[in-house]
């Protein structure tokens, strides 16, 4: 585990997943929604909440869900190298980790299970929890990869 600040971030071009976990403590994590069509203002204003949420919390980590290059738009992979040209730039580390590295996915490969694993290791995120298992859509659960993204910090993938 990362002995810094770690930024979790699982991407999105409609919502975006955000993290933050300090020296191994849960400080921060929220869904941020982006309406509207694609576009490079949309683009823009994805990078910009990302690069204040970064800032706020000083992150020397910036942990990336990876994006699987064949169910993903161009835009989200375009967006996800921008996110990691953008941390580097800032002189953060950064990781790109594939939710099947984490050690949630090996319990079971049902995406709801991250959900429940992470609010076990988590509590303070129960009620998200509790919320995400009443919506008939998914809404919270990319903040929960982001979460479990930043939850192995800099770790080498296993």
């Amino acid at each position: 585990m990362a002995t810094g600040t770690v930024l979790g971030i699982s991407p999105g071009t409609r919502a975006l997943g955000l993290s933050v976990i300090r020296q191994g403590e849960l400080v921060d994590w929220r869904v941020r929604s982006f309406n509207g069509a694609w576009s490079q203002q949309k683009h823009d204003r994805i990078l910009s909440a990302i690069t204040r949420f970064q800032k706020e919390y000083s992150a020397d980590v910036v942990a990336i869900k990876q994006i699987d290059l064949l169910r993903s738009s161009p835009e989200l992979r375009s967006l996800a190298m921008s996110i990691a040209r953008q941390a580097k730039r800032r002189s953060c580390k950064v990781v790109i980790r594939s939710l099947d590295d984490l050690d949630y996915e090996r319990r079971t490969a049902k995406r709801k299970s991250l959900t429940k694993e992470v609010a076990r290791k988590y509590p303070e995120m129960y009620e998200e929890y509790r919320r995400e298992q009443a919506n008939r859509t998914e809404y919270y659960t990319r903040m929960f990869e982001a979460v479990a993204i930043a939850d192995y910090g800099d770790d080498e993938p296993s």
